[in-house]
């Protein structure tokens, strides 16, 4: 567990280059990178943007640390219900 959250902050640090936030750029090489096995449409860059629109609560055009741990929430929330209902069709 301490590992996951360490490559969660530090995939974070690393691609906003020691800054507070990620700009656009940043914060789309960041999930098609590192996202694209759990989420559907990362190599879509309108789908991105999209979804990173939705994420920039400040509206400030960056995505900050909070803003990234929900998408890291979202992405964990799916995988746990596919996997609960993966496991109540296989009972």
């Amino acid at each position: 567990m301490e590992s996951a959250i360490q490559t969660i902050v530090t995939t974070f640090v690393t691609s906003a280059r020691g800054k507070e936030s990620l700009d656009k750029k940043a914060a789309q090489k960041l999930v098609q990178k590192h996202f694209s096995g759990l989420m559907e449409d990362t190599n879509c860059s309108s789908a991105v943007k999209e979804m990173l629109s939705g994420l920039d609560e400040n509206t400030d055009g960056k995505i900050n640390f909070p803003e990234y741990m929900k998408l890291v929430g979202h992405i964990a929330k799916s995988l746990s219900e596919r996997q609960a209902a993966g496991e109540q069709a296989a009972a």
